[in-house]
């Protein structure tokens, strides 16, 4: 068992870097991303003021880049929505791609879930806007998917976790209420 100590920490995303022997692990209150040892150390990766991640949510270690990608989002002020690609090793930034500009017009904006294709594509969902957003491996950003029925209801929580499945069929789901069509491969 692996404890530690980290002052208003509040972890949200949690990553096993098998390769720097390591538990990757974001911070809501600090946009820090810190690495937990199994000596029970923690220690910070990346400070969230110094590479501008204002909450860390979602993280996904993209191993094949040797890269971090981390979901930052400002629940109190819903007006964030980026992904900050971060070097594994050294916690400096990659890129960051402001996803909440792609939709400026929605009513609120919340970088939650990540995932990535063969190619290092990063897909990331918004949970107050109904849309999932595709960041290539070089850092741009363009709409994946806009549809109304992803909304969350008002006040509510939207999109959440995503995977990338590569068999292609272009399933959507958001349960508990999924999306089916044909082949949909959604329960």
């Amino acid at each position: 068992m692996i404890t530690f100590t980290a002052p208003g920490l509040f972890p949200e995303g949690v990553q096993y870097d098998a390769t720097n022997q390591a538990f990757l692990v974001s911070s809501l209150t600090t946009g820090n991303v810190g690495r937990v040892k199994d000596d029970n150390t923690y220690s910070i990766l990346a400070a969230g003021q110094a590479t501008g991640i204002a909450s860390a949510v979602g993280l996904h270690l993209d191993e094949a880049r040797t890269r971090v990608l981390v979901a930052s989002s400002n629940a109190v002020t819903g007006d964030v929505a980026k992904l900050v690609s971060l070097d594994r090793d050294k916690g400096t930034v990659n890129f960051t791609a402001d996803l909440g500009a792609l939709r400026p017009s929605a009513s609120g904006h919340f970088a939650n879930d990540i995932a990535v294709d063969g190619q290092g594509n990063a897909y990331v969902t918004d949970s107050f806007a109904p849309v999932i957003y595709k960041v290539t491996a070089q850092g741009v950003a363009s709409v994946f998917l806009d549809d109304a029925r992803l909304a969350a209801a008002p006040g509510a929580f939207g999109l959440n976790g995503v995977v990338f499945h590569a068999d292609a069929t272009g399933a959507i789901c958001s349960l508990p209420k999924p999306m089916k069509g044909p082949s949909s491969g959604c329960p």
